[in-house]
């Protein structure tokens, strides 16, 4: 986004390596770049953002966090499927609803809200991550088309296997499909406006298009 020319507002929650980052987006794009540092799992997390932008004029907005737990659900720490469900469903519930607030009375802009394949079918092991971004689609496919005569653009992303530093560091070798980031960006913004969901990458399509009209649930 900054190298298209946009400043910035980036939200993250350890502070020491957002302010590097923040300031490595401002040098090497000559944008502004605010950051604030928040952690979407707390019930404030909201309240903080929008006091953190309240004088400020936003355009788009992408939510673009997660957490997913690996492992048995029963055995999972309550505390941790609870930040999850928090930061994956709750906080970019209230998000939506207060940022589409605020956008319509401008009547223009748009959201990102970034999700998952996983959303599309039960997922051992992850169920509560994959229960999460099913209800995301849901969500943002029922706000499209609450505001798609408003002039304002709302997308939901439906992701494979990306390559992020946290993929790249657990992975011993490279996912089929996995895409660059670069990519995926490029992709979804030119899509943005024709909302309400899209998947970046040919062979996600593919594989999203098997779950959904080819194999039956029992065998997914």
């Amino acid at each position: 986004m900054a190298k298209r020319g946009l400043n910035l507002v980036i939200v993250a929650r350890r502070d020491n390596l957002l302010s590097d980052f923040t300031n490595e987006i401002q040098n090497k794009y000559g944008v502004e770049a605010i950051a604030l540092a928040i952690d979407l799992s707390s019930p404030e997390a909201v309240d903080e953002i929008f006091n953190g932008i309240k004088d400020l004029d936003i355009g788009i907005a992408i939510y673009n966090a997660a957490l997913s737990p690996i492992g048995n659900f029963s055995e999972v720490d309550p505390a941790v499927t609870r930040e999850t469900i928090t930061t994956n469903r709750t906080t970019p519930t209230l998000f939506s609803q207060r940022f589409l607030k605020r956008q319509n009375e401008r009547g223009m802009d748009g959201l990102i809200v970034v999700s998952s394949l996983s959303g599309y079918v039960g997922s051992p092991r992850v169920a509560t991550y994959a229960a999460t971004k099913a209800y995301l689609h849901v969500l943002s496919e029922g706000l499209w088309g609450e505001v798609k005569d408003k002039n304002i653009s709302i997308l939901t992303i439906t992701l494979g296997a990306i390559s992020t530093p946290g993929l790249i560091s657990r992975a011993q070798k490279k996912t089929p499909g996995q895409l660059d980031p670069a990519k995926v960006v490029d992709q979804s913004l030119s899509h943005l406006e024709r909302g309400p969901t899209y998947t970046p990458g040919l062979n996600n399509k593919i594989g999203l298009t098997v779950l959904n009209k080819i194999l039956p649930r029992s065998f997914q």
